[in-house]
């Protein structure tokens, strides 16, 4: 059993991931149209060279199901957003393109999440609790990421 310290900061964390989560998701809904699962995915596409990435590789980052992948990619595709195409010389394997409608997305969504995040994430911090909460995040990080390796 967690102690009432960790209790309490676990029921914290919880809620503040909840609550962060559906801010970002209703925003994405309201400004772009899709969810927030699939605007992370353009996020990640667009970063990347090219602006392609192998649908197993966006679905181990994102920790989703090959299925999952395939299904929100078939959504974005409809949308307009990526082009999924075979990955060259590699058997049966996809990738995923953002398109120039997608980058579109992201050039209008990504400076309103940031002023969200600013004001409502680290607006109540200050840079000392904004740098440990940094280094909290990649140390649960680290530990969670560890754990998924074979």
């Amino acid at each position: 059993m967690l102690n009432e310290a960790e209790s309490r900061a676990w029921r914290n964390v919880a809620m503040m991931l909840h609550l962060v989560e559906t801010m970002l998701e209703r925003q994405v809904q309201r400004e772009a149209g899709i969810s927030h699962a699939h605007y992370k995915i353009l996020v990640l596409l667009g970063d990347s060279p090219d602006r392609t990435l192998q649908l197993k590789a966006l679905a181990q980052t994102l920790q989703f199901s090959i299925s999952r992948i395939s299904h929100a990619v078939t959504r974005l595709e409809g949308l307009g957003l990526v082009v999924r195409s075979p990955v060259p010389q590699v058997g049966k394997a996809f990738q995923a393109t953002v398109t120039a409608a997608g980058l579109d997305v992201l050039r209008r969504v990504a400076p309103i999440q940031s002023e969200a995040i600013r004001q409502q994430i680290f607006g109540p911090l200050s840079s000392g609790e904004v740098e440990l909460l940094d280094r909290i995040a990649v140390a649960i990080v680290g530990e969670l990421a560890e754990q998924e390796r074979p």
